[in-house]
C-alpha cells in the first residue's frame, strides 16, 4: 500500500510538472537534442540555447500564421539565433548578384572543339500540370553541405550532374569541393560564400569538374580544403549558361521535353524563414536574396495551390524530405531574381546509359 501511494505521488507530481508551460518547453528541448544529436559543454551554454530554442518556437508560430499551407515548428536548426542560421548556411556573395543585377544577368558562352555527338538523350516528357525532374533520373540525392556556406557552388554542380544525365550519361555526383576549394576567382570565397556564375566560370576555366568519388566533399565543418583537383579525372565541362528573368519562363524550362533541351533549373532565393520550416506550401516569404537551389518541377500549375518543387542542401532530415515547396506566380522568396541553366559536354568518353 505503501508503494502504491508513493507511486501516485510521484505520478501527481510530474503530471503536474507536464502541466507547466516552461517544463513542457524544456521537455521538448530535450528531446530536439536527442533527435540531433545536440550536446552542449556547460549549463550557461544549455540554458543560452534553450532559450533561443524558446524564441524559434514563437517565430515557427508567427510564420504559420503567414503560411496557412505550410508547417512551421521544431528543425534541426532551432537552437540557432537568425543571425547563427544566416552566417552558417546562407552565405553568399552579394556583391557578386550586383553585379549580374546590374548586367541584367549574363550568358557564359565557351568557345569549344565540338565533341562527338551527344548520344541520345532519355526520353523525358514533362506533364503540363504536374512534374518533378527527380522522375526521370537526372536529379542527385539530396546533399547536406553542413556548416558551409558553400550553396552558390552546390547549385552549380548539381546544374552540371543534372545536364550531363540529359545527354544520356549515368547520373554522377560531381565535386562540389573542387569549386570550393579551388575557386578563388573575383568574389568567391569557399565557405564563406559566392555566386552560381563565378562558379560557372570557374568549372570552365579549369576545363571541368572531376566527380564527387574522387574528389570528396571535406566542407562540413565549415572551411574550405586545399585545392587538388586532377585534370585527368574531370568528367563534365560546361558550354554555355543560359538566364531567365520570370517564372513563365522558368514554367517552359521545366516542362519542356529533355530532346528539347528541357530540364531543372537553379535559383537564388530568400530562405531566411526556412530555418523553423518543416513542410508543405510556402506562400509567404522575404524578397532578400541569401541561398541557392534547384528547382526540380512543379504541381497543379494553372490551379489553386500550384507550387515549384525546390530542392534545399540542407539535407533530408529537413523539410520534405530535403525539399521545399514554393508557391507558384507571386515570386515567392524572390524565385525569378536569379534563374539559370547549362549546356555541358562530357569530358571522360563514358558509355552512355542510355
Amino acid at each position: 500500500m505503501k508503494s502504491f501511494i508513493i507511486l501516485l505521488l510521484i505520478s501527481l507530481v510530474y503530471s503536474t510538472s507536464l502541466n507547466n508551460p516552461e517544463d513542457i518547453l524544456r521537455s521538448k528541448f530535450i528531446i530536439f537534442q536527442r533527435r540531433y544529436g545536440k550536446s552542449y559543454s556547460t549549463q550557461h551554454e544549455f540554458d543560452h540555447r534553450f532559450q533561443i530554442f524558446k524564441e524559434n518556437l514563437i517565430k515557427a508560430e508567427e510564420h504559420q500564421r503567414l503560411n496557412p499551407l505550410a508547417t512551421f515548428g521544431i528543425t534541426k536548426f532551432s537552437d540557432l539565433t537568425s543571425d547563427e542560421f544566416k552566417s552558417k548556411y546562407l552565405t553568399f556573395d552579394r556583391e557578386s548578384y550586383r553585379l549580374f543585377n546590374s548586367n541584367n544577368g549574363m550568358t557564359i558562352k565557351q568557345e569549344i572543339n565540338k565533341p562527338e555527338p551527344p548520344p541520345p538523350q532519355p526520353q523525358c516528357t514533362p506533364n503540363g500540370l504536374n512534374y518533378d525532374w527527380s522522375s526521370c533520373g537526372v536529379i542527385t540525392v539530396v546533399k547536406d553541405s553542413g556548416q558551409c556556406g558553400c550553396c552558390w557552388a552546390e547549385c552549380a554542380a548539381e546544374m552540371v550532374e543534372s545536364y550531363y544525365a540529359l545527354l544520356g550519361y549515368p547520373l554522377t555526383p560531381l565535386s562540389v569541393s573542387q569549386i570550393i576549394d579551388c575557386d578563388t576567382q573575383g568574389e568567391d570565397e569557399g565557405c564563406n560564400g559566392g555566386f552560381p556564375t563565378g562558379a560557372y566560370q570557374y568549372i570552365q576555366k579549369a576545363g571541368g569538374l572531376e566527380s564527387e568519388a574522387s574528389y570528396p566533399y571535406s566542407s562540413e565543418a565549415g572551411e574550405s580544403g586545399n585545392c587538388n583537383y586532377n585534370p585527368k579525372l574531370l568528367v563534365a565541362d560546361i558550354s554555355e549558361v543560359f538566364t531567365l528573368s520570370t517564372e513563365e519562363e522558368l514554367y517552359v524550362q521545366l516542362s519542356t521535353p529533355s530532346q528539347q533541351g528541357g530540364g531543372p533549373v537553379g535559383a537564388c532565393v530568400d530562405s531566411s524563414s526556412w530555418q523553423t520550416y518543416t513542410g508543405g506550401v510556402l506562400t509567404s516569404c522575404g524578397q532578400d536574396v541569401d541561398n541557392c537551389v534547384q528547382v526540380t518541377g512543379y504541381a497543379n500549375y494553372g490551379k489553386t495551390g500550384a507550387y515549384w518543387i525546390v530542392r534545399n542542401i540542407w539535407g533530408s532530415d529537413w523539410g520534405e524530405n530535403g525539399y521545399i515547396w514554393l508557391s507558384i506566380g507571386n515570386n515567392t522568396c524572390g524565385i525569378d531574381e536569379y534563374l539559370q541553366y547549362v549546356s555541358v559536354f562530357s569530358l571522360n568518353g563514358t558509355i552512355p546509359a542510355y
